[in-house]
């Protein structure tokens, strides 16, 4: 079942109001100073290279 929603926000308060019968479903505040991706003391990840990619002309898709 889809349920069609309206998002109202006003400053940091926000509500989620399902579209067709008005009915609220959630109220919520947002927080500024949380974080999503909080700092750590580990260094970044370093990314290495595995090889190299297959030619697309060997590729078993290829028409």
């Amino acid at each position: 079942m889809i349920t069609s929603i309206r998002l109202l926000i006003q400053d940091l308060n926000v509500r989620v109001v399902n579209a067709v019968t008005g009915e609220l479903l959630r109220e919520l505040t947002i927080d500024p100073t949380a974080t999503t991706n909080p700092e750590t003391k580990k260094s970044r990840t370093r990314f290495r290279r595995f090889g190299t990619f297959p030619s697309l002309e060997r590729s078993p898709w290829s028409g």
